[in-house]
């Protein structure tokens, strides 16, 4: 075979390559929001929006990170009004 037909998990090349991509460019953004995060450059809101994460899914990545949550008293209320309006 000429490596034409050829495919890797069962998908083609030019699929693996857009995917490949993708998570290499989501990748790229939590990696900046992690850096801008740890060094209170940014919120925690402005975080998940540099990761182009919901704030939830910006939690997570957080703990399995190991950086701080700075949460004011008032962040949770916020954001539920936020996703209310959406």
């Amino acid at each position: 075979m000429d490596g034409a037909g050829r495919s890797y998990c069962g998908e083609d090349k030019s699929s693996v390559i857009r995917k490949a991509l993708s998570e290499g460019l989501r990748e790229m953004r939590v990696r900046q929001a992690v850096e801008q995060y740890r060094t209170a450059d940014v919120s925690v809101k402005r975080a998940a929006r540099i990761a182009g994460v919901s704030l939830g899914e910006w939690l997570g990545i957080a703990r399995e990170r190991n950086l701080t949550t700075r949460l004011t008293p008032g962040d949770p209320e916020r954001a539920a009004e936020t996703a209310l309006d959406l």
